[in-house]
């Protein structure tokens, strides 16, 4: 009887692994699902090409980037310990204690990064752990991706980020209240209400419609050669375009559900959902 138990719980175990390798890789190939329709929307190649041309005319017409050590070492300080590692295994805890001696050689490095417009693709890799938006999910949809990515890639593009959005005008969106330092959620719902009651109290009879739009799957569906042009017209440094065109292609990712992780597979669509 007790061998019996034995068996049956090895074959349990057999079973729980089996089935946790299978929904890594329907995930991985759910998580993708965007990259046929964007390929056939908009050409990588020819976009890819575009951006190689803008490149050589370009290249000497602007000074790059150069991101000074003090900006890493305070970057490096700036890690959340409590998160996960990415691919590469070194974790914020190790990153924030060697600050002062990572900081010289990942200051060269993101600078000679962004010098070529180019980031190696061991560092454009993610492992996405797929979480459950409800209790208990009835579809692949049911689990949200959340990737892990380099810590030392997320403080390079804390840093990116930092000089973009001092490089776009402020007043691109009086109305943006996402992503912009010192506005939340509770901004846009204060202003809307007092837009609403200020038109329904200015004339009787006033009324209001609102429509509210849900985009599904926007990080997902980003087209990065669409992206770039639009930040190109907004003023954005060529190079700095290069960069984010160079990030956002060719990323390899992989979906661990429990101790299994799935086969690689490449994206050129979208951007990874990282948590800083």
């Amino acid at each position: 009887m007790h061998c019996r138990l034995i068996g049956i719980s090895k074959l349990s175990v057999v079973c729980d692994c089996n089935a946790d390798a299978s929904l890594a890789d329907e995930l991985n190939t759910f998580y993708i699902r965007f990259e046929a329709a964007a390929h056939s929307a908009n050409s990588v190649s020819s976009a890819n090409s575009a951006i190689g041309s803008t490149h050589t005319e370009n290249a000497g017409d602007e000074n790059t980037l150069i991101v000074s050590e003090h900006d890493v070492r305070k970057a490096f300080r700036k890690v959340n310990t409590t998160r996960a590692a990415g691919p590469d295994g070194i974790t914020g805890r190790v990153l924030k204690a060697c600050a002062d001696q990572f900081a010289p050689v990942c200051s060269q490095k993101y600078s000679t990064s962004l010098e070529l417009s180019m980031i190696p693709t061991f560092f454009k890799q993610s492992t996405i752990v797929p979480v459950h938006k409800k209790p208990q999910p009835a579809c692949l949809n049911d689990y949200h991706p959340v990737a892990l990515t380099s810590v030392m890639i997320k403080c390079f593009e804390r840093l990116i980020r930092d000089f973009i959005t001092s490089s776009l005008p402020y007043t691109l969106d009086l109305l943006q209240f996402a992503y912009h330092p010192n506005h939340s959620i509770e901004d846009r719902i204060a202003h809307l209400h007092h837009t609403a009651l200020s038109h329904m109290d200015s004339i009787k009879g006033n009324y209001v419609k609102m429509l509210f739009v849900d985009y599904s799957s926007v990080f997902n569906t980003i087209i990065p050669s669409i992206l770039i042009t639009k930040l190109e017209i907004l003023g954005l440094r060529p190079s700095l375009c290069r960069w984010t065109s160079n990030f956002l292609m060719d990323r390899p990712q992989a979906v661990r559900v429990g101790k299994h992780v799935s086969p690689s597979l490449t994206l050129s669509t979208g951007a990874p959902r990282v948590v800083f």
